[in-house]
C-alpha cells in the first residue's frame, strides 16, 4: 500500500471518529438543556403557585370571602370538565 492511500485512509478514519465525537457532544448538550429547562420550568411553576396563593390573600383581604388558587392551574381546570366561561354568549 502506497503512503498516500495510507494517509488518505487515516485522515477518513480521523474524519469519521471526529463526526461521531461531535455528535456525541452534540447529543451531551442538548440533554443537559433539556434538564436545564425541565428545572426552571419547576421553578416557573413555583412561582406561579406563590403569586397565585398571594392574589388569592390579597383577594380575602379586600373582603372577597370566596376566592380559591386553582391547584393546577387553568389547564388543569379544564382538563377535569369544570365549567368556563369566555365571556361570549
Amino acid at each position: 500500500m502506497c503512503i498516500s492511500n495510507l494517509c488518505r485512509r487515516v485522515l477518513t478514519l480521523a474524519s469519521a471518529v471526529f463526526v461521531v465525537a461531535a455528535g456525541l457532544l452534540f447529543a451531551q448538550e442538548r440533554a443537559a438543556q433539556e434538564r436545564r429547562r425541565e428545572q426552571w420550568q419547576k421553578v416557573d411553576d413555583i412561582f406561579a403557585a406563590m403569586a397565585s396563593t398571594r392574589a388569592v390573600l390579597t383577594l380575602k383581604k379586600f373582603g372577597v370571602s370566596n376566592a380559591r388558587a386553582l391547584i393546577g392551574g387553568f389547564e388543569q381546570w379544564q382538563a377535569t370538565g369544570n365549567p368556563v366561561e369566555t365571556g361570549k354568549k
